[in-house]
């Protein structure tokens, strides 16, 4: 087969050269086109091998072989790093359950302490109101200790 038609040598770069990605940084985005370059890139890794091993030299076919593991490895590689994004966003599911539980209990204290400032507030209206009502009791008993005083008097002239 002439090399030149065999997809195998292309392959065996584009997938050498996939694998020497660096995948650490995992805060880009991808297009959704490009969400699993290394699937479509096994599909052509095995595409020409089967292609090589029909008409190709051993050589051809040890490339495609090649070609065709590395992008294996990637789609492992990218599957990996599939279930580490959703493991992290599970968790940070969870953290925001978590947050949401301490907000609606933190809520629940904030009403629980603006009930009991009420009921204290209701408790010193009532006092207050009780120690008018004694003030006007005492001022009431001293009105009639005046009176008394004021027709014993009387009547002591």
């Amino acid at each position: 087969m002439n090399p030149k038609t065999n997809p195998a040598p292309m392959l065996y770069e584009q997938a050498t050269a996939s694998s020497n990605v660096d995948t650490t940084n995992t805060q880009q985005q991808q297009p959704l086109s490009e969400a699993q370059p290394a699937q479509l890139l096994l599909e052509e890794a095995s595409a020409a091998l089967s292609l090589a091993q029909a008409s190709g030299s051993p050589e051809q076919i040890q490339q495609a072989q090649t070609a065709l593991q590395q992008a294996q490895q990637q789609l492992q590689m990218e599957n990996q790093e599939l279930m580490q994004a959703q493991l992290e966003l599970q968790q940070a599911q969870q953290q925001v359950q978590q947050q949401k539980l301490d907000l609606q209990q933190m809520h629940q204290q904030v009403l629980d302490k603006q009930n009991q400032l009420r009921s204290t507030q209701q408790d010193v209206i009532q006092k207050k109101q009780q120690v008018v009502q004694e003030k006007e009791e005492v001022l009431q008993a001293q009105k009639q200790v005046y009176e008394a005083m004021a027709v014993d008097q009387d009547t002591l002239q």
